[in-house]
């Protein structure tokens, strides 16, 4: 374990010098971090305005509209007050749960009342190209991309190695 601050910085910075921690740190700050939020942000948009244009996509220009205004409100809530982030993520966790919650019980109860045809033979019609065998894969890992935040206040830890 390495006992300092700073996430994937003091990781590259302790295996490979300063250098390449460097880079790293500008690629992630103008490029990683900045494209991992707008892809959220719009696929947000999407499920929230989808609804309200069931037969067609939403328009463009309002689903990159709805998101550019998300990011603005919680970099605006994130910049004023800190209870009010903890609050906002509290809301968004609970909703998340319940929605997995409901999604579990309605499938249950989908299983329960006799519909399982789906199983009879799963892996019909899919495909096994390498790209969509990549897509699924990153899909799957970009789920995933917040593994290290908790790196960053390792300094800050009394016993880090507990």
């Amino acid at each position: 374990m390495i006992p300092k601050s700073g996430g994937d910085y003091a990781y590259i910075s302790e295996a490979f010098g300063p250098l390449p921690a460097f880079l790293y740190l500008w690629v992630a700050l103008f490029i990683l971090v900045p494209t991992g939020n707008a892809i959220t942000a719009i696929t947000f948009a999407q499920y929230i305005l989808q609804p309200l244009w069931p037969v067609c996509a939403p328009p463009y220009g309002a689903v990159r509209l709805l998101a550019a205004v998300t990011t603005c409100l919680l970099t605006v809530i994130n910049c004023y007050n800190v209870k009010w982030v903890t609050r906002v993520q509290d809301v968004f966790t609970a909703t998340k749960i319940f929605a997995l919650c409901i999604i579990v019980i309605a499938g249950m109860w989908h299983l329960c009342t006799g519909h399982v045809q789906h199983f009879e033979d799963p892996m019909a019609g899919t495909e096994t190209k390498p790209g969509y065998i990549a897509l699924a894969f990153y899909s799957g890992l970009f789920s995933y991309s917040g593994w290290n935040y908790l790196n960053y206040v390792t300094e800050e830890l009394k016993d880090p190695y507990r």
